[in-house]
Protein backbone atom coordinates (compact mmCIF):
# COMPACT_ATOMS: atom_id res chain seq x y z
CA UNK A 1 0.00 0.00 0.00
CA UNK A 2 1.43 3.47 -0.74
CA UNK A 3 2.12 5.80 1.83
CA UNK A 4 1.39 9.46 1.23
CA UNK A 5 3.80 12.31 1.40
CA UNK A 6 1.42 15.42 2.43
CA UNK A 7 2.09 18.81 2.11
CA UNK A 8 0.21 21.25 4.70
CA UNK A 9 -0.20 24.39 2.80
CA UNK A 10 -1.95 26.73 5.01
CA UNK A 11 -0.86 25.02 8.55
CA UNK A 12 -2.43 28.02 10.59
CA UNK A 13 -6.04 26.89 9.87
CA UNK A 14 -8.01 26.42 13.15
CA UNK A 15 -9.12 22.67 11.37
CA UNK A 16 -5.43 21.45 10.88
CA UNK A 17 -5.97 19.36 14.10
CA UNK A 18 -8.53 17.06 12.85
CA UNK A 19 -6.57 16.57 9.31
CA UNK A 20 -3.37 16.05 11.35
CA UNK A 21 -5.17 12.66 12.99
CA UNK A 22 -6.80 11.29 9.94
CA UNK A 23 -3.15 11.71 8.30
CA UNK A 24 -2.24 9.15 11.24
CA UNK A 25 -5.00 7.05 10.91
CA UNK A 26 -4.61 6.49 6.57
CA UNK A 27 -0.53 5.78 7.45
CA UNK A 28 0.11 9.08 5.76
CA UNK A 29 3.20 11.18 6.44
CA UNK A 30 3.30 14.81 6.52
CA UNK A 31 6.99 15.76 4.73
CA UNK A 32 6.32 19.75 4.61
CA UNK A 33 4.24 22.34 5.90
CA UNK A 34 3.61 25.67 4.82
CA UNK A 35 1.84 28.73 5.96
CA UNK A 36 2.57 32.54 4.86
CA UNK A 37 0.73 34.50 7.17
CA UNK A 38 1.79 32.93 10.60
CA UNK A 39 5.33 31.40 11.18
CA UNK A 40 4.28 30.81 14.70
CA UNK A 41 1.48 28.14 13.56
CA UNK A 42 4.15 26.83 10.66
CA UNK A 43 6.70 25.90 13.20
CA UNK A 44 5.03 24.20 15.82
CA UNK A 45 3.23 21.81 13.09
CA UNK A 46 6.44 21.30 11.97
CA UNK A 47 8.03 20.31 15.34
CA UNK A 48 5.65 18.18 15.73
CA UNK A 49 5.01 16.07 12.86
CA UNK A 50 9.20 16.57 12.00
CA UNK A 51 9.62 18.17 8.96
CA UNK A 52 10.75 21.33 7.35
CA UNK A 53 8.70 24.27 7.51
CA UNK A 54 8.21 26.34 4.20
CA UNK A 55 7.38 30.40 4.53
CA UNK A 56 5.92 30.44 0.62
CA UNK A 57 3.66 28.02 -1.38
CA UNK A 58 6.89 29.13 -4.26
CA UNK A 59 9.35 27.39 -1.51
CA UNK A 60 6.76 24.51 -0.67
CA UNK A 61 6.74 23.97 -4.68
CA UNK A 62 10.53 24.32 -5.71
CA UNK A 63 11.51 21.72 -2.87
CA UNK A 64 8.99 18.85 -3.56
CA UNK A 65 9.44 15.52 -2.08
CA UNK A 66 5.51 15.04 -1.57
CA UNK A 67 2.57 13.58 -3.44
CA UNK A 68 -0.23 15.31 -2.43
CA UNK A 69 -0.91 18.95 -0.74
CA UNK A 70 -3.75 19.84 2.16
CA UNK A 71 -4.68 23.16 1.46
CA UNK A 72 -6.01 25.15 4.14
CA UNK A 73 -5.55 28.87 2.89
CA UNK A 74 -7.60 32.04 3.69
CA UNK A 75 -10.52 32.17 1.30
CA UNK A 76 -9.26 34.70 -0.78
CA UNK A 77 -6.09 32.90 -1.80
CA UNK A 78 -7.69 29.48 -2.17
CA UNK A 79 -8.84 29.68 -6.03
CA UNK A 80 -5.28 31.04 -7.12
CA UNK A 81 -3.26 28.05 -4.83
CA UNK A 82 -5.38 25.44 -6.06
CA UNK A 83 -5.15 26.71 -9.79
CA UNK A 84 -1.66 26.39 -9.17
CA UNK A 85 -1.38 22.51 -8.19
CA UNK A 86 -3.75 21.86 -10.96
CA UNK A 87 -1.09 23.65 -13.30
CA UNK A 88 1.58 21.91 -11.61
CA UNK A 89 0.05 18.27 -11.89
CA UNK A 90 -0.64 18.04 -8.33
CA UNK A 91 -3.26 16.44 -6.38
CA UNK A 92 -4.39 18.24 -3.53
CA UNK A 93 -7.58 18.53 -0.85
CA UNK A 94 -8.78 21.73 -0.39
CA UNK A 95 -11.33 23.41 2.31
CA UNK A 96 -14.10 24.68 1.84
CA UNK A 97 -15.18 27.42 0.41
CA UNK A 98 -12.11 27.34 -1.75
CA UNK A 99 -12.54 31.19 -2.52
CA UNK A 100 -14.29 34.18 -2.08
CA UNK A 101 -17.09 33.35 -3.86
CA UNK A 102 -18.74 31.16 -6.63
CA UNK A 103 -16.97 34.17 -9.39
CA UNK A 104 -13.62 33.30 -8.13
CA UNK A 105 -14.32 29.24 -8.34
CA UNK A 106 -16.06 28.98 -11.67
CA UNK A 107 -12.59 29.10 -13.85
CA UNK A 108 -10.85 26.84 -11.54
CA UNK A 109 -14.18 24.14 -12.38
CA UNK A 110 -12.82 23.87 -16.07
CA UNK A 111 -9.46 23.74 -14.91
CA UNK A 112 -9.93 20.69 -13.40
CA UNK A 113 -11.84 19.07 -15.57
CA UNK A 114 -9.64 19.67 -18.76
CA UNK A 115 -6.56 18.50 -16.77
CA UNK A 116 -8.44 15.72 -15.16
CA UNK A 117 -7.43 16.68 -12.07
CA UNK A 118 -7.81 15.78 -8.44
CA UNK A 119 -9.23 18.10 -6.46
CA UNK A 120 -11.07 17.11 -3.21
CA UNK A 121 -13.20 19.35 -0.96
CA UNK A 122 -13.61 19.50 2.63
CA UNK A 123 -17.61 18.86 2.76
CA UNK A 124 -17.16 16.77 5.60
CA UNK A 125 -20.61 16.11 6.75
CA UNK A 126 -21.15 14.18 3.58
CA UNK A 127 -18.98 11.43 5.80
CA UNK A 128 -22.05 11.07 8.27
CA UNK A 129 -24.42 8.30 8.56
CA UNK A 130 -27.29 10.66 7.43
CA UNK A 131 -26.40 10.33 3.99
CA UNK A 132 -25.73 6.65 4.26
CA UNK A 133 -29.35 6.15 5.39
CA UNK A 134 -30.70 9.13 2.95
CA UNK A 135 -29.39 6.69 0.07
CA UNK A 136 -30.57 3.50 1.90
CA UNK A 137 -33.96 5.20 2.02
CA UNK A 138 -33.91 5.98 -1.34
CA UNK A 139 -33.05 2.37 -3.01
CA UNK A 140 -35.23 1.08 -0.95
CA UNK A 141 -38.31 3.70 -2.65
CA UNK A 142 -39.21 5.09 1.05
CA UNK A 143 -37.65 8.72 -0.43
CA UNK A 144 -38.44 9.01 -3.88
CA UNK A 145 -38.58 12.66 -3.62
CA UNK A 146 -38.01 15.34 -1.17
CA UNK A 147 -40.79 17.53 0.19
CA UNK A 148 -38.78 19.38 2.74
CA UNK A 149 -35.77 19.82 4.63
CA UNK A 150 -33.98 22.11 6.73
CA UNK A 151 -29.94 22.52 7.31
CA UNK A 152 -28.54 23.99 9.99
CA UNK A 153 -25.18 25.24 12.09
CA UNK A 154 -25.43 27.55 14.66
CA UNK A 155 -21.66 27.64 15.71
CA UNK A 156 -20.17 30.13 19.09
CA UNK A 157 -19.24 33.51 19.00
CA UNK A 158 -17.06 34.74 16.14
CA UNK A 159 -14.01 35.75 18.54
CA UNK A 160 -13.31 31.92 18.77
CA UNK A 161 -11.42 32.50 15.17
CA UNK A 162 -9.19 35.50 16.97
CA UNK A 163 -8.39 32.50 19.96
CA UNK A 164 -7.55 30.76 16.88
CA UNK A 165 -5.47 32.80 15.60
CA UNK A 166 -7.43 33.57 12.42
CA UNK A 167 -9.17 36.66 12.66
CA UNK A 168 -8.92 37.29 9.19
CA UNK A 169 -12.23 35.17 9.34
CA UNK A 170 -13.91 38.18 10.55
CA UNK A 171 -12.68 40.45 7.57
CA UNK A 172 -15.47 40.01 4.83
CA UNK A 173 -12.40 41.27 1.60
CA UNK A 174 -10.27 37.85 3.26
CA UNK A 175 -13.01 35.30 3.86
CA UNK A 176 -16.14 35.95 1.52
CA UNK A 177 -18.58 36.67 4.02
CA UNK A 178 -19.63 35.23 7.75
CA UNK A 179 -21.50 32.54 9.13
CA UNK A 180 -23.29 31.76 5.88
CA UNK A 181 -19.74 32.05 3.55
CA UNK A 182 -18.13 29.63 6.54
CA UNK A 183 -20.83 27.24 7.68
CA UNK A 184 -23.84 27.35 5.42
CA UNK A 185 -22.09 25.86 2.97
CA UNK A 186 -22.52 22.77 4.23
CA UNK A 187 -26.28 23.27 4.35
CA UNK A 188 -25.64 24.74 0.42
CA UNK A 189 -23.74 21.82 -0.78
CA UNK A 190 -26.77 19.50 1.05
CA UNK A 191 -29.45 21.43 -1.04
CA UNK A 192 -27.81 21.02 -3.95
CA UNK A 193 -26.87 17.66 -4.14
CA UNK A 194 -30.54 17.03 -3.12
CA UNK A 195 -31.98 18.95 -5.77
CA UNK A 196 -29.69 17.79 -8.60
CA UNK A 197 -30.99 21.19 -10.59
CA UNK A 198 -30.73 24.55 -10.36
CA UNK A 199 -32.77 25.41 -6.77
CA UNK A 200 -34.52 29.08 -6.57
CA UNK A 201 -33.96 30.94 -3.64
CA UNK A 202 -37.44 32.68 -1.97
CA UNK A 203 -36.32 34.49 0.82
CA UNK A 204 -33.81 35.27 3.01
CA UNK A 205 -31.47 37.70 5.55
CA UNK A 206 -28.82 38.10 7.26
CA UNK A 207 -28.17 39.66 10.12
CA UNK A 208 -24.75 41.39 12.46
CA UNK A 209 -26.89 42.56 15.38
CA UNK A 210 -25.44 39.98 17.82
CA UNK A 211 -21.84 41.05 17.75
CA UNK A 212 -22.16 44.24 15.21
CA UNK A 213 -19.13 42.77 13.34
CA UNK A 214 -18.06 43.24 9.55
CA UNK A 215 -19.09 39.71 8.43
CA UNK A 216 -23.11 38.53 9.31
CA UNK A 217 -23.26 36.33 12.56
CA UNK A 218 -26.58 34.91 11.42
CA UNK A 219 -28.34 34.15 8.30
CA UNK A 220 -31.20 32.06 7.38
CA UNK A 221 -32.96 31.12 3.46
CA UNK A 222 -35.52 29.34 1.92
CA UNK A 223 -35.24 27.62 -1.40
CA UNK A 224 -37.36 25.90 -3.41
CA UNK A 225 -35.94 22.71 -5.92
CA UNK A 226 -36.64 22.19 -9.05
CA UNK A 227 -39.08 19.62 -7.99
CA UNK A 228 -40.81 21.36 -6.00
CA UNK A 229 -39.11 20.64 -2.52
CA UNK A 230 -38.60 23.36 -0.17
CA UNK A 231 -35.28 23.63 2.04
CA UNK A 232 -34.31 25.71 4.72
CA UNK A 233 -30.56 27.28 5.68
CA UNK A 234 -30.24 28.32 8.91
CA UNK A 235 -26.05 29.61 9.39
CA UNK A 236 -24.92 31.57 12.74
CA UNK A 237 -22.11 32.11 15.25
CA UNK A 238 -25.23 32.70 17.87
CA UNK A 239 -24.83 29.65 20.07
CA UNK A 240 -24.53 30.47 23.94
CA UNK A 241 -21.21 29.01 24.33
CA UNK A 242 -18.31 29.54 22.70
CA UNK A 243 -17.00 25.85 22.16
CA UNK A 244 -20.56 24.37 21.59
CA UNK A 245 -22.33 23.74 18.22
CA UNK A 246 -26.30 23.42 17.17
CA UNK A 247 -26.20 21.26 13.88
CA UNK A 248 -29.27 19.77 12.78
CA UNK A 249 -30.42 18.03 8.91
CA UNK A 250 -33.64 17.47 8.46
CA UNK A 251 -35.57 16.03 5.14
CA UNK A 252 -39.00 14.89 4.31
CA UNK A 253 -39.97 12.24 1.53
CA UNK A 254 -43.33 10.12 1.16
CA UNK A 255 -42.60 7.67 2.71
CA UNK A 256 -39.60 8.58 5.27
CA UNK A 257 -38.64 10.87 7.91
CA UNK A 258 -34.71 11.44 8.95
CA UNK A 259 -33.14 14.11 11.31
CA UNK A 260 -29.47 14.39 12.18
CA UNK A 261 -29.36 16.21 15.76
CA UNK A 262 -26.38 15.83 17.72
CA UNK A 263 -24.34 13.89 15.65
CA UNK A 264 -27.46 11.30 16.08
CA UNK A 265 -29.49 10.08 12.89
CA UNK A 266 -33.35 9.49 13.65
CA UNK A 267 -35.11 7.25 10.81
CA UNK A 268 -38.98 7.03 10.51
CA UNK A 269 -40.60 5.07 8.75
CA UNK A 270 -44.57 3.37 8.00
CA UNK A 271 -42.25 0.25 9.84
CA UNK A 272 -41.69 2.63 12.54
CA UNK A 273 -38.41 4.61 14.24
CA UNK A 274 -35.09 3.83 14.73
CA UNK A 275 -31.52 5.82 15.77
CA UNK A 276 -28.32 5.06 14.72
CA UNK A 277 -25.40 6.86 16.54
CA UNK A 278 -23.39 9.56 14.42
CA UNK A 279 -20.07 10.97 14.09
CA UNK A 280 -18.35 13.79 15.45
CA UNK A 281 -16.62 16.24 13.44
CA UNK A 282 -13.22 15.53 14.26
CA UNK A 283 -14.64 11.37 13.41
CA UNK A 284 -15.62 12.95 9.88
CA UNK A 285 -12.50 14.74 9.06
CA UNK A 286 -10.73 11.36 9.99
CA UNK A 287 -13.21 9.91 7.17
CA UNK A 288 -12.59 12.36 5.11
CA UNK A 289 -8.73 12.46 5.56
CA UNK A 290 -8.70 8.28 4.86
CA UNK A 291 -11.48 8.09 2.08
CA UNK A 292 -10.12 10.75 -0.07
CA UNK A 293 -6.66 9.23 0.06
CA UNK A 294 -7.70 6.00 -0.77
CA UNK A 295 -9.87 7.73 -3.81
CA UNK A 296 -6.81 9.04 -4.56
CA UNK A 297 -4.71 6.06 -4.35
CA UNK A 298 -7.56 4.12 -6.82
CA UNK A 299 -8.32 6.16 -9.13
CA UNK A 300 -11.28 7.59 -8.04
CA UNK A 301 -12.80 10.75 -7.93
CA UNK A 302 -13.13 12.67 -4.61
CA UNK A 303 -16.40 12.04 -3.05
CA UNK A 304 -16.76 16.03 -3.04
CA UNK A 305 -15.54 18.03 -5.99
CA UNK A 306 -14.65 22.01 -7.13
CA UNK A 307 -17.97 21.68 -9.12
CA UNK A 308 -19.82 20.84 -6.06
CA UNK A 309 -18.31 23.29 -4.32
CA UNK A 310 -18.81 25.79 -6.93
CA UNK A 311 -22.72 24.87 -6.73
CA UNK A 312 -22.51 25.43 -3.10
CA UNK A 313 -20.91 29.00 -3.32
CA UNK A 314 -23.14 29.88 -6.47
CA UNK A 315 -26.37 29.24 -4.35
CA UNK A 316 -24.25 31.00 -1.05
CA UNK A 317 -24.20 34.24 -3.68
CA UNK A 318 -27.55 34.03 -4.43
CA UNK A 319 -28.59 33.97 -0.86
CA UNK A 320 -26.63 36.95 -0.14
CA UNK A 321 -27.80 38.72 -3.22
CA UNK A 322 -31.41 38.20 -1.89
CA UNK A 323 -30.59 39.18 1.58
CA UNK A 324 -29.37 42.41 0.14
CA UNK A 325 -32.18 43.35 -2.49
CA UNK A 326 -35.57 41.83 -0.25
CA UNK A 327 -37.61 44.67 1.46
CA UNK A 328 -40.34 41.65 2.56
CA UNK A 329 -43.43 42.68 3.04
CA UNK A 330 -45.27 43.84 6.30
CA UNK A 331 -47.70 41.28 8.14
CA UNK A 332 -49.79 44.53 8.78
CA UNK A 333 -50.28 43.43 12.88
CA UNK A 334 -50.82 47.16 13.95
CA UNK A 335 -53.68 47.86 14.55
CA UNK A 336 -56.13 48.97 11.03
CA UNK A 337 -53.30 48.00 9.09
CA UNK A 338 -55.08 45.78 6.85
CA UNK A 339 -57.82 48.20 6.25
Amino acid sequence: MTRFRVALAGAGHWHTGMHVRGFAAASALVTAVCEPHDRAAAERWARELDCPVYPTVDDLLEAGGFDVVWAMPRHAEAAALAERLVEAGIPFAIEKPSGLDSVQIEPLVSLVERAGAFGAVAFINRYGPFWEELRALRTAGHLSTVVHGHFRVINGAPVRYVHEGVPWMLQAEVSGGGALRNLGSHGADAICELTGGDPVVLAAATSSGLYRGEVEDYAAALVRGVDGGIFGLEAGYTHGHIDASDQEFRVAGPGAYIVERRSDVVVATSSGERVRRGLSISERYVRFVVDTLDRLRTGRPPIASIADCWRAMRLIDHIYLSAETSAGTSAGLSPGAGR
